[in-house]
């Protein structure tokens, strides 16, 4: 059971209901109240993610934001956290190990996984226009 009065299984099972009930039905605020505290719990996590990734990368640290379904609202409990890193100087073979271990022992401590995709920054300014869209649209800065 969590906070939200329901056990993991009933929250994928009303998860996928709930939304089209009435925003009075017992279940649909089931699911609001569970939403609001896995937000909550969310953000905490980044919160500590972003003071790790400032800790690995440093100064060459650019940017780093929230995209996808838990920054449109529209998650459900096995929702993913997508986060973006812009770094100066991205390195890959060094800098993707950097933070796994973070992500391992938040996934083992939350449930959430964290899934982290690393651009060089001079790459993000040029590149991949229709991810840009998305992430200029939805991101959250952290």
């Amino acid at each position: 059971m969590d906070a939200s009065g329901l056990s993991d299984v009933a929250i994928d099972e009303v998860a996928y209901r709930a939304e089209a009930l009435p925003p009075s039905h017992p279940k649909a605020q089931a699911l609001a109240r569970y939403k609001a505290i896995r937000q909550e719990r969310v953000w905490n996590l980044l919160a500590e993610f972003k003071r790790h990734c400032q800790d690995c990368y440093g100064d060459r640290l650019v940017e780093l934001v929230l995209f996808g379904s838990l920054a449109r609202g529209d998650f459900h409990p096995t929702s993913d956290v997508d986060v973006l890193a812009v770094l100066k100087d991205l390195n890959r073979r060094r800098d993707e190990k950097l933070p796994s271990d973070f992500q391992v022992e938040a996934a083992a401590r939350t449930f959430d996984l964290i899934s982290l995709l690393l651009f060089d920054k001079r790459d993000w300014l040029n590149g991949e226009l229709a991810l840009r869209r998305v992430v200029s649209k939805e991101g959250i800065a952290i």
